[in-house]
């Protein structure tokens, strides 16, 4: 059967080319050399051994070369999202990659969410208590695509052998430290009602002015899971209504279908006693239309 790329797909790659060729109008050769280790990936277990019966923890780290970036579960209007494909025994199973929150690059009106200098991104690990090998060999293909002046995909093949007993796992400190240090990059849930209202292309993210307590300037952005539902290049502004803060959206041309549900990151940043910081929500909102009242 022949493949006929979906909608989103062909957006995806003419934002890629379009990206590509707005930084860069010719391509070297030079640039796509294979010898060149723009990203360097390695994969790790947060504990020396794994426990039978107990979920253990895994990273996929990715350092990158200086100027460059990597991308996020959802790439933006361009780019390809960073995956990894697992060869495991049969026993054994991994979960969904936990992401860590992106950055927002932009290049003229493309707009990527990614990472810059180092990520890792962790994944659940089952070991049943049937697995009665003594050792676990593992093996994930892990793709990218890195840019800068140009984009360079790449890729490898990552091997771990790790042993398997019934006694808690050996623990080493640099490791706890970086999985430790990543999860303060994870979303967590919202602990705040968050609601949706759609009025036309127009899209307000509603939530209480108690997700901004105690935060003095505050500022918000909104990473969409689904690329094709919000114009990624258009500003988000908050602003006041009543007992609650919007962010204001700009839903996309290519969200041509109804859109019941918008699901992403809203990442919220300000001052709090002269320090910056930035928090990051896994939000769910249905999308509601615009009352009479609101319009």
């Amino acid at each position: 059967m022949a493949w006929t790329p979906s909608s989103a797909s062909v957006v995806r790659v003419a934002g890629w080319l379009a990206l590509c060729s707005a930084l860069a109008p010719s391509v070297s050769v030079d640039a796509q050399d294979a010898g060149k280790a723009l990203v360097h990936a390695r994969l790790l277990t947060e504990t020396l051994s794994l426990q039978r019966n107990h979920d253990g923890w895994l990273a996929v780290e990715l350092t990158i070369e200086p100027g460059w970036h990597v991308y996020w579960r959802n790439p933006g209007d361009a780019g390809l999202a960073t995956s990894v494909k697992w060869k495991l025994p049969p026993q054994v199973s991994a979960g969904p990659i936990a992401w860590p929150r992106p950055e927002r690059f932009s290049a003229r009106s493309i707009v990527g969410y990614g990472y810059r200098e180092r990520v890792a991104l962790l994944v659940p690990l089952k070991v049943p208590s049937r697995f009665t090998s003594e050792t676990l060999t593992m093996e994930a293909v892990v793709s990218w695509l890195a840019c800068a002046e140009v984009c360079v995909p790449g890729g490898q093949t990552l091997t771990l052998t790790v042993p398997v007993g019934d006694s808690a796992p050996r623990r080493d400190a640099g490791r706890a430290h970086m999985f430790a240090e990543t999860r303060q990059q994870l979303p967590r849930p919202a602990p705040f009602p968050v609601t949706c209202v759609m009025q036309g292309e127009h899209i307000r993210l509603r939530l209480g002015r108690a997700a901004f307590a105690g935060t003095d300037q505050p500022r918000a952005m909104f990473y969409p899971f689904d690329s094709r539902l919000i114009e990624h290049s258009a500003p988000q502004e908050l602003v006041l209504h009543g007992q609650n803060v919007e962010l204001l959206l700009r839903r996309s041309p290519a969200a041509i279908e109804q859109i019941s549900e918008l699901s992403g990151l809203l990442v919220i940043e300000g001052s709090r006693r002269g320090a910056v910081r930035a928090h990051a929500f896994e939000v769910s909102a249905p999308v509601a239309k615009a009352s009479m009242q609101e319009r």
